[in-house]
């Protein structure tokens, strides 16, 4: 496992180097079944989805952003054991900056995956409209990586859901891990894959200039 903040930012079987976290493995069966030829992660942490999405036969492009420069070497080293393949290009920016400079770029990408959650929290600025619509912008599908309580009946959890289906028009519910705790792992996604249902509830935007979420995350949790 690989811990970053205190907390679980990846993990794989020891033994065979399979990816064991649920809601990464979910998101590569999403991956497989949209059969896109051009991935974007952001939040790389152990590139774990990367990994895997270069061993598709038809995959072409496959670019993953983290704001940290080391977890690269750290998890070719000390967690994957291996060298990431050559087609996966790696941009150490802030994912902010990063969909402003691809969008400027004209840059297209068959699916999306965020996944920058570190350790207990996730930054505020990335849950807001205003992110959210960049991604859209240069983004087919796009998936993200929520933990939240179960029942979806918070603050975060519902103005996450609001803003996502703000950005995105739609916002489909996977539950990745039947039976967790209260706080669990789901898949956001902007279209209905296997096992999603539909969000239809009410909740308020996050916006750049009006954002509460790291408040209303801490006060989900406690």
């Amino acid at each position: 496992v690989l811990m970053i903040s205190g907390g679980r930012a990846s993990g794989v079987y020891k033994d065979t180097g399979e990816t064991s976290f649920a809601y990464a493995r979910a998101a590569f069966r999403a991956l497989q079944q949209t059969r896109a030829e051009t991935l974007l992660v952001i939040g790389a942490a152990g590139f774990n989805l990367p990994r895997d999405a270069s061993t598709l036969p038809y995959m072409k492009v496959i670019d993953a952003v983290d704001v940290d420069p080391a977890v690269k070497p750290i998890s070719e080293q000390y967690f994957l054991h291996q060298a990431l393949p050559v087609m996966i290009r790696f941009y150490p920016l802030s994912a902010r900056y990063a969909m402003r400079k691809f969008g400027r770029e004209n840059r297209r990408y068959g699916f999306t995956f965020l996944d920058a959650y570190f350790g207990q929290g996730i930054p505020e600025e990335l849950v807001t409209l205003d992110f959210f619509e960049d991604v859209r912008r240069i983004s087919d599908r796009t998936v993200a990586n929520l933990i939240t309580d179960r029942d979806l009946d918070t603050a975060f959890s519902r103005n996450f859901l609001a803003t996502f289906r703000q950005a995105f028009g739609a916002a489909w519910i996977t539950e990745v891990a039947p039976g967790d705790s209260y706080f669990t792992n789901l898949l956001v996604s902007s279209w209905p894959i296997e096992g999603s249902k539909l969000w239809n509830k009410t909740g308020a935007a996050y916006r750049d200039d009006q954002n509460r979420a790291a408040w209303d995350f801490v006060d989900m949790k406690w």
